[in-house]
């Protein structure tokens, strides 16, 4: 099967009622190896998470779909950790903490730079 990437434009497969519908890819979710892309549908705006073999790509998008700002590429990790639902949510939310707290002290560590130089 063909790699679909972020801006291609893909159709609906299969037997289920999106079946035939196209949309783009808006991101790409990485689960434990597979990947899934999210998908904004043309006209009705809904966001929808496709399987490998629900889809087929009728357009390519932009060849730099990358992310284009740091938050495009920290915000789906610290997503991805907030719904991984193998671990409960004491876990999750100790884990979210001490993400925040390492942003604060790296902040701190960049004020304290910024004053050096």
């Amino acid at each position: 099967m063909e790699q679909v990437r972020v801006g291609d434009t893909v159709k609906a497969l299969g037997s289920h009622c999106y079946k035939g519908r196209e949309g783009v890819v808006e991101s790409m979710e990485d689960v434990e190896g597979t990947l899934y892309p999210h998908v904004r549908l043309n006209g009705t705006g809904e966001k929808i998470i496709m399987r490998e073999g629900q889809y087929a790509v009728t357009k390519r998008g932009m060849a730099d779909s990358q992310p284009k700002t740091l938050m495009d590429e920290i915000q789906p990790v610290l997503e991805r950790i907030r719904n991984n639902r193998h671990y409960s949510f004491d876990v999750r939310e100790s884990v979210l903490a001490e993400v925040s707290n390492l942003c604060e002290d790296m902040i701190e560590d960049l004020e304290r730079e910024r004053e050096s130089s």
